[in-house]
């Protein structure tokens, strides 16, 4: 049978998670069946050592909320775009002696720019609701298709702004909203971020990032004010895509 290779992605939660779907899609297509896709919900970061030493077989993680930023000070390098956004969601493992060498990436940024793609439109600008690693792949796709936008926090700094100040918003030119926060992802799927639903109009084209599940209370309200609306289904499967691409490397290693 050879040597098994095992991939899987870190995160709390992970059991929402279609990555395991989407990875063995990838395995069976081009018939490797020594690879295998797990799910490991960490409490903590500070558990990734214990996580690598018990799986001698991983060669490559995923991370989702919380661990996108805390997960830097763990690896040994990032790449260059991974560290412009300080966020990493895709983490190759080298093995080398006994000695584990850690390398960090981010493919939610390709993920996130072909979902804009998408849009029916070029809008004005954007409003960002939430600020981890998430947001900061969908910050530098918006810098980079010049679509100025703003932040909004639980604790804003300069530049950003409260949930609170949503409530006076209004939309009188073409604007995305891109939800990147886990409020409302399965399975706490009865919650929605504040926002001023009750003020949307045509003008307004949505993004949830969450794909479980696949309409989130968030992108439902939009919905029924008439708002072109997508969830994160193409930035998943575009930053795995991605991410396996880096992985499978792996195998001549």
């Amino acid at each position: 049978m050879g040597q098994t290779f095992q991939l899987g992605l870190i995160g709390n939660p992970v059991a929402h998670s279609q990555s395991p779907k989407i990875f063995q899609k990838f395995f069976d297509n081009e018939n490797l069946p020594n690879w295998k896709y797990n799910l490991f919900q960490l409490s903590h970061v500070d558990e990734l050592p214990g996580l690598l030493n018990n799986n001698p077989n991983l060669v490559g993680f995923n991370v989702t909320v919380p661990f996108k930023q805390s997960i830097i000070p763990h690896l040994n390098t990032i790449s260059n775009a991974a560290k412009s956004m300080n966020a990493v969601n895709t983490v190759k493992v080298i093995r080398n002696n006994g000695d584990i060498f850690l390398e960090g990436h981010n493919t939610d940024y390709f993920g996130f720019l072909e979902t804009t793609k998408e849009l029916p439109s070029k809008p004005q600008k954007a409003i960002i609701l939430g600020n981890g690693g998430s947001a900061n792949a969908v910050k530098a796709v918006l810098n980079d298709i010049e679509i100025p936008f703003i932040t909004v926090s639980r604790n804003p700094t300069v530049g950003q702004i409260s949930y609170g100040s949503l409530l006076d918003l209004t939309f009188n030119e073409p604007t995305l909203i891109i939800q990147t926060t886990p409020v409302g992802m399965s399975p706490k799927v009865d919650v929605s971020p504040v926002f001023p639903f009750q003020n949307l109009n045509e003008n307004v084209v949505a993004i949830d990032l969450i794909y479980n599940p696949k309409e989130t209370l968030f992108l439902k309200q939009f919905k029924n004010q008439g708002c072109f609306c997508l969830n994160g289904s193409l930035m998943l499967q575009t930053q795995a895509e991605m991410a396996w691409t880096i992985f499978k490397n792996n195998e001549k290693n």
